[in-house]
């Protein structure tokens, strides 16, 4: 009788020992699949993978910082800056994590937050291109041409191949009415790529025009 009752009380742990196990290998293998279709692009399945991943597993900041990621890319501002401040709370050194929270508060037009986050961003990265070009745009969303002028710059120190930065360039210049400057930014922009050479032919062709008069 003793042998028997050691035996039950044995597999009685090994019972409940058995679902943590499982639910943590649950919770990886969700969390891998919800990244995976993150980075496919296919947002809504992870959405919905990672929150069955942060059901069984609610302390993975990093489950809260993909499924913020993919409700930014959906344009789900709230949402996504809800699940980024988690992720942050829970892995306060994930840079990612602030660089995606300042695109949330951007496309929130929460400009002054974002700045601050790329801004934090830098300064653990001082070279990184697409964190300067963000915060560039959030400068000039607020009219403040110069500084979006100093960001872009810094843009295209850091990528020279940077096309967006020089058209944004020109686009500040052409507020500040430095129309010369202007038309040499959207020139280079158009030498980089295509697109914007055949989009811009019309505002270099009037700016051209003032520069004349």
């Amino acid at each position: 009788m003793k042998l028997n009752m050691f035996a039950l009380k044995t597999l009685l742990v090994f019972a409940i020992a058995l679902p943590s196990v499982s639910s943590a290998q649950s919770s990886d293998e969700l969390f891998e699949k919800g990244k995976t279709a993150n980075h496919s692009q296919d947002y809504n399945s992870a959405i919905d993978l990672l929150t069955q991943c942060i059901a069984v597993a609610p302390d993975n900041g990093d489950a809260y910082y993909e499924r913020g990621h993919a409700y930014y890319e959906l344009k789900r501002y709230d949402e996504a800056l809800t699940d980024l401040n988690t992720a942050l709370k829970l892995a306060p050194d994930n840079i990612d994590a602030y660089f995606v929270r300042g695109e949330a508060y951007s496309g929130n037009k929460q400009y002054d937050a974002a700045i601050e986050d790329f801004t934090r961003v830098l300064e653990f990265n001082p070279s990184f291109a697409d964190a300067f070009f963000a915060r560039g745009d959030c400068y000039y969303e607020k009219n403040q041409f110069n500084e979006a002028l100093a960001d872009y710059q810094k843009t295209v120190e850091a990528d020279p191949s940077y096309s967006d930065a020089y058209y944004k360039m020109g686009e500040c210049y052409d507020n500040l009415q430095d129309y010369k400057n202007a038309v040499a930014n959207w020139q280079k922009a158009g030498e980089l790529n295509a697109v914007y050479k055949d989009m811009l032919k019309d505002k270099i062709a009037e700016a051209n025009t003032k520069i004349s008069k």
